[in-house]
């Protein structure tokens, strides 16, 4: 939670149907430079992916690290 964000997505269940949420590649710059700055304004952990083994000479499958989180707003 303490590393450098690499990817994210981004779904504002607020916005008005009209709205577009954001698109995969629409946003440069991640929300938050890491998750403890997210969890520090106001953001839940609700899931975190399992760490997959690291075997020598084997590729990952996917991110190390993978959160979701949530905000509530008003």
């Amino acid at each position: 939670m303490n590393s450098e964000v690499v990817a994210w997505a981004l779904y504002d269940g607020s916005l008005a149907e009209d709205q577009v949420q954001m698109q995969a590649g629409s946003e440069n710059e991640p929300p938050y430079a890491t998750g403890i700055a997210a969890l520090r304004d106001g953001w839940r952990v609700i899931q975190a992916g399992p760490v997959p083994e690291r075997t020598a000479g084997r590729p990952l499958g996917g991110l190390s690290n993978e959160y979701m989180l949530e905000k509530l707003v008003d």
